[in-house]
């Protein structure tokens, strides 16, 4: 079944060049053309937003990813869980499709996967796990080798196993403004046109206000 929704997603994007012929991606994955998806990463019922981008041998599975988002390579993003509750932690006794490629139940018992969201200009590093039903927040930096448990507010920075907030890139109340501005969403010619305020290394208050300006 899967091999035949990655076939379909094949033909799907195939004339779409910034998506990897070594990557796979599925027939139910949303891409936006403007994102870009590297070699042998594999994208499954996952959306992908303007401007983000997934390097090499990282997996979506289940996930939305906002705009301008920059995900690493070998990162795993959204993996299935198994039951805890029942007698067996097998799938093959609670999925009527399950790895095993057997099919034990006539039914579905549990549910393996929970949506993962991530928000806008969120950075994740290298080899970064994320396991499914996480919230990344806006502008968040998830540190390479991070495995994610809980969800990581607004620009937040995380690092470790489990990962942990270690501090925020900005002041709360210019996080709130940025939450405001919701720059992600401006036309692109808003944007270039305030490039040079995207360079600054210390930004402030008159700096977002001069973009709701523009």
């Amino acid at each position: 079944m899967a091999a035949k929704k990655y076939l379909k997603g094949f033909l799907k994007h195939f004339f779409n060049n910034r998506i990897s012929k070594f990557a796979l991606v599925d027939d139910n994955s949303i891409i936006q053309k403007t994102a870009k998806i590297g070699r042998f990463a594999k994208a499954l019922n996952s959306e992908l937003g303007a401007y983000s981008y997934i390097g090499s041998s990282s997996q979506l599975v289940h996930a939305k990813v906002g705009k301008y988002c920059s995900i690493a390579s070998q990162c795993l993003i959204g993996l299935a869980t198994h039951p805890i509750e029942f007698m067996s932690t097998s799938q093959i006794f609670v999925l009527k499709n399950n790895p095993t490629g057997y099919r034990w139940s006539s039914d579905d018992k549990f549910i393996p996967y929970n949506k993962v969201n991530i928000g806008n200009d969120v950075w994740i590093g290298a080899r970064v796990i994320i396991m499914g039903g996480v919230n990344i927040g806006n502008g968040a930096i998830i540190g390479s080798g991070a495995i994610v448990t809980k969800d990581i507010p607004d620009y937040a920075i995380a690092v470790g196993v489990p990962a942990r907030v270690i501090k925020y890139r900005f002041p709360p109340l210019l996080i709130s403004k940025l939450n405001n501005l919701k720059w992600w969403d401006l036309p692109e010619n808003v944007l270039k046109k305030n490039l040079s305020i995207f360079k600054k290394s210390k930004l402030d208050e008159k700096d977002i206000e001069s973009i709701l300006l523009s």
